[in-house]
């Protein structure tokens, strides 16, 4: 996947399940969104958040 942006959006949670798991990803940016910090990656093989 290359280029996703979220912002302002709220999840629901839960316990010990990630928000996102990103698999091969180019781009990726998540901005005042609930349970997520703020983060910004170039690129990632793996990453949960």
């Amino acid at each position: 996947m290359a280029d996703a942006d979220f912002h302002h959006n709220r999840a629901n949670t839960v316990q010990g399940t990630p928000t996102f798991v990103l698999d091969d990803v180019d781009d990726f940016t998540v901005t005042t969104s609930r349970p997520v910090p703020d983060t910004r990656l170039d690129h990632t093989d793996h990453k949960e958040l």
